[in-house]
Formats: C-alpha cells, structure tokens, sequence
C-alpha cells in the first residue's frame, strides 16, 4: 500500500520540529566547499497543497533552513515531496507536466482535471466554502521551472552517463506538438521541460532516489 501523502507531510513537519531532519549534502551549494557540518539557521511553515481524488487538500508543514559555516551562504533543504517556491507537491506537478507534452492532444485545460471535471480546494477548518480549483495556468508555469534548471539536467545527465554510458536516453529527441507553442521561446520551455522529466525517470531508475531535492539542491537549484 503507498503511504499517504498527507500524513508524509505532516511526519516531516513533526521531524522538522524535532530537529530529526539533517543535510545530506557534502558541499555547499553557493562555495562548492566542504565543511564539517551545516548548521542549522532557522524553519518556516510551509502549506502545501495535494490533489486526492477530486479534492485539493491544504496541509500545514514546516521547511529548515541551514548555513555554511565557511561562506555564511544560507540555504532551505527541501523534503522529497516538495520543490521551491511551489505549493503542489512534487508528484502531482511530475504527473500533470509529464501528461502534457508526452499527449499531443491533450490542452492545459484538460490536463488539469480529474475525470475530466475540475478539482477544487477542499473546505476550509473554519467551515469556508473555497471556490477555486486547480487552474490550467498553474500547470503553465510549472514548465518553465524547468526550463531554468539547466545546470541540475547537465549534472544529472553526467551522473547518468557514468552509470550507463549506452541508456537510450541520449538518443531520445524530444519534438513538442505545434499546437503546444507560438513561440519558439515556449518550445524551448518544453523541450527543456520534457528533457528534465526523462532525465529524472532515468536517474531514478540507475540509483533509486530522485534528482530532487538532493542533486538540485547540491546544483542551487539551477
């Protein structure tokens, strides 16, 4: 049986308030230095959002930020659910994206709905009736952040081609549908996004854990 994603969260949130959570990083992500140890600057909460069913699920966890000690740059280590600066978690922002530009057919309008009918925020604790659901636009602009992760593609590709210098991944070419773009910058955007998505598959694959958050993270998430 999958774990559920909602009490994933919250156990991490839990970790992090119990100072459980600790780097696996080696080297700082801003100096490339080695040091003894990170320490520990401070956490925030975070509300992330999970799609259940038709449902939009809001559950309230917690992020801790590190610093080194040798530069001072300061840095926020992000759960295996989770990706910066966004509120859906990973898998569901895996899932849609990788939907979109693997079906030719398929609109972001389309893509965005469960049995083909929109998921909606769940009722707030206060009893609110929250009227708004998983937008298309939203699942736009989860494209383009991967398109800036260029320098987290190429370290990640080169870990692949260590491990498997004949995986048919460098052999894939990834061509987005014409109806997808109207400008070559937007083809760009999926190309790249597309490239990223294979890459995370395959890497996942050769060494059973994620590109993200740990490799990225190592990259600044660049």
């Amino acid at each position: 049986m999958l774990p559920d994603p909602i009490s994933v969260i919250q156990r991490y949130a839990e970790a992090v308030d119990r100072r459980q959570v600790q780097p696996t990083l080696n080297r700082c992500p801003d100096c490339g230095e080695e040091p003894d140890r990170f320490r520990r600057h401070d956490r925030r909460r975070r509300v992330f959002l999970v799609v259940l069913g038709r449902v939009v699920h809001r559950v309230l966890s917690a992020l801790s930020r590190w610093r080194c000690p040798l530069c001072g740059h300061r840095f926020t280590l992000y759960p295996p659910f989770a990706l910066p600066r966004k509120r859906y978690v990973k898998e569901t922002i895996f899932e849609l994206a990788d939907a979109y530009v693997e079906e030719d057919e398929l609109s972001y309008r389309r893509a965005v709905k469960v049995e083909r009918m929109p998921a909606f925020y769940a009722q707030r604790d206060d009893g609110a009736i929250d009227e708004r659901s998983l937008a298309h636009s939203t699942l736009h602009r989860w494209h383009s952040l991967f398109f800036f992760l260029l320098e987290t593609l190429r370290e990640a590709q080169r870990l692949v081609r260590q491990k498997s210098a004949t995986s048919s991944l460098f052999r894939r070419v990834f061509t987005p549908a014409p109806k997808k773009y109207r400008s070559e910058e937007r083809r760009e955007v999926l190309v790249r996004a597309q490239r990223t998505l294979w890459v995370e598959r395959e890497y996942r694959s050769l060494f059973g854990r994620s590109v993200f958050p740990e490799l990225a993270t190592a990259c600044a998430w660049r």
